[in-house]
């Protein structure tokens, strides 16, 4: 039912153009012309634009990256990432509409902070702390938990929030009538006398 957020893979020669269109804009001044062109081709494929500016993904990534887990750090990034998996399937993000998928993001990425700072919390608070660390800590944390929750309240709001269908009825003299329902597609129907 609702599928991974997943990239596609533009083929080779795609992925040659867009690196050669890449190092012509990372100079000091670069052409217009060869700004204009690496615009063209972000707008060509979703995949370049989420590799280089999703930043939600790359935050993502970034947070990924600074578990310090030691021997067992790759389980436990593959585990995170399968997590990050678990929560976008369980809230249908597949078949969720844009303002619902960036809020679920949000979610995705809030979970994941949350998670690192509770370890991070767990790991000092076992070791000798002076009163300042400890309450650095906790208000980490605490800003982490709000975070969390304020990214689900808002989906939660959003969701409640689905208005019921509208219909705007109209005619202009001598015309068909046009009904219009949000949601739907526009149908044209005979002028009501």
């Amino acid at each position: 039912m609702s599928e991974e957020k997943q990239l596609t893979q533009p083929n080779k020669n795609d992925t040659d153009t867009f690196i050669a269109a890449l190092r012509k804009v990372e100079v000091d001044k670069p052409k217009q012309e060869d700004v204009a062109n690496l615009r063209r081709l972000l707008k060509s494929n979703d995949t370049y634009w989420q590799l280089a500016g999703d930043l939600m993904l790359q935050a993502q990534h970034s947070a990924l990256q600074s578990i310090n887990a030691g021997k067992s750090k790759t389980l436990m990034t593959e585990s995170a990432e399968e997590g990050m998996q678990h929560i976008r399937r369980q809230l249908d993000y597949a078949t969720a509409p844009m303002l619902e998928k960036l809020l679920i993001e949000q979610i995705v990425t809030a979970w994941l902070r949350l998670g690192i700072c509770e370890m991070q919390f767990s790991t000092r608070m076992a070791g000798e702390l002076t009163l300042a660390q400890g309450d650095y800590w906790n208000r980490a944390l605490d800003a982490a938990q709000r975070r969390y929750l304020r990214a689900i309240e808002s989906l939660a709001r959003v969701r409640r929030l689905k208005l019921p269908a509208l219909q705007v009825n109209v005619a202009q003299p001598g015309a068909k009538q046009l009904n219009v329902t949000t949601g739907v597609t526009a149908q044209e129907s005979p002028k009501s006398p």
